[in-house]
């Protein structure tokens, strides 16, 4: 099993800025470590560019629009490429406000909530960019003979465990009068001006937005 923790400072600044945003939207928001099985074609996709929400009836389960995560390895599992030695799936770090049970006809979430999920928690889902961040991808082999699969229900239930440590995956930023420092306990200094200017262009894009609508 190899574990490789994603180094990609836009879609971690662009994770910071929503968790704050949904903070003070709702007075409210957890950060959870999920699990996200996914295909071998799609990896490359999700470390550049994060998951698109807007893709859905192309997995087994979840058929609307949405991107599902798992509390559970063993639930990822199911979504993996079976047809490759080499499955993938991410450990992310996911924002969750408000929930709402979700039901086959639902598109988005009632008014007011920002996830849906499963009644047994085992799957929650999300409807908007950025309230998700892929810190780590995790490779395995699939084993195919009855001897093996012993060994691959180890290294799921390893899998499990890894979303109860301490990863950090995501940093914090710390904002005083005279200086803005970015900590994380696994990455190096991201440089401090690329996630200034991208917080500076999503406040003037923000601005931009307001002014649209005040005046339409």
């Amino acid at each position: 099993m190899q574990i490789e923790r994603i180094q990609n400072p836009y879609l971690l600044a662009a994770f910071l800025l929503k968790k704050d945003e949904m903070t003070r939207r709702t007075g409210q928001q957890e950060i959870k470590k999920l699990f996200h099985g996914t295909k071998e074609a799609s990896v490359m996709d999700i470390c550049n560019d994060n998951f698109d929400w807007r893709c859905f009836g192309k997995s087994t389960g979840h058929k609307s629009v949405g991107v599902s995560f798992a509390s559970t390895a063993n639930y990822a599992n199911n979504y993996v490429d079976k047809t490759c030695d080499n499955q993938v799936m991410f450990l992310v770090h996911v924002l969750v406000g408000k929930t709402t049970i979700g039901v086959s006809s639902m598109k988005l979430p009632p008014n007011g909530f920002d996830t849906s999920i499963k009644p047994n928690g085992d799957v929650i889902v999300k409807y908007e960019d950025n309230e998700f961040y892929p810190a780590y991808k995790i490779v395995y082999k699939s084993k195919k003979t009855k001897k093996k699969s012993k060994s691959r229900g180890k290294i799921i239930g390893r899998l499990n465990r890894i979303s109860g440590c301490e990863f950090s995956g995501y940093g914090f930023i710390m904002m005083t009068p005279m200086i803005v420092t970015y900590y994380d306990d696994y990455y190096d200094v991201i440089t401090i001006t690329t996630i200034i200017i991208i917080m500076f262009t999503a406040i003037m894009l923000m601005m931009k937005e307001e002014e649209k609508r005040q005046f339409f």
